[in-house]
């Protein structure tokens, strides 16, 4: 069993859509081998390697909107950001303090509501893990401007972030 998130495999495959909850419960009854109609096992860390590469496509797309100039760190700059308007996220480290996060949530919220649209707020990973992704030191807060590669990156957050809510939340 090989998990496909980039979905270009060649062979016959088994689709799951869902959260690591659902992941589990599919390994947990078996239903790939029903599905190939063959004895297969998926081995039971299969949730945990399908996160940690949906994670690694995250912190890929991050880089790559960073390298494009699409992702604006630092409080300050998210705040002008924001004021300019061409904010198509915003990127928030989970271990940052709430105070903040909230204040750029709060008017981010309001300006994309206003236009009409859904704001994207990305809250899943560490200041570590961002700050590594775009080769700064402590970033808590980052702006996804608008562009291609942005696009991707909000696509692939998106993906983690439904792979990791509960059940009952996606």
């Amino acid at each position: 069993m090989v998990p496909d998130l980039a979905r270009r495999l060649p062979g016959r495959g088994v689709w799951i859509t869902g959260t690591r909850a659902q992941l589990e419960e599919a390994v947990r009854r078996n239903v790939f081998a029903k599905s190939l109609k063959r004895a297969v096992t998926a081995p039971a860390e299969l949730p945990v390697r399908v996160e940690a590469l949906l994670l690694k496509r995250v912190l890929d797309a991050l880089s790559l909107a960073n390298k494009a100039g699409l992702v604006t760190p630092g409080f300050a700059k998210v705040e002008a950001a924001l004021e300019r308007g061409d904010v198509a996220g915003l990127l928030h480290g989970s271990d940052g303090a709430d105070d903040g996060t909230d204040r750029l949530n709060r008017k981010y919220n309001a300006i994309v509501t206003a236009a009409g649209n859904s704001p994207t707020i990305i809250a899943g990973l560490t200041i570590e893990q961002i700050s590594l992704a775009i080769g700064r030191s402590n970033v808590v807060h980052a702006a996804i401007l608008s562009g291609g590669a942005a696009t991707r990156l909000l696509e692939e957050a998106k993906r983690l972030m439904r792979f990791r809510a509960s059940p009952a939340t996606s």
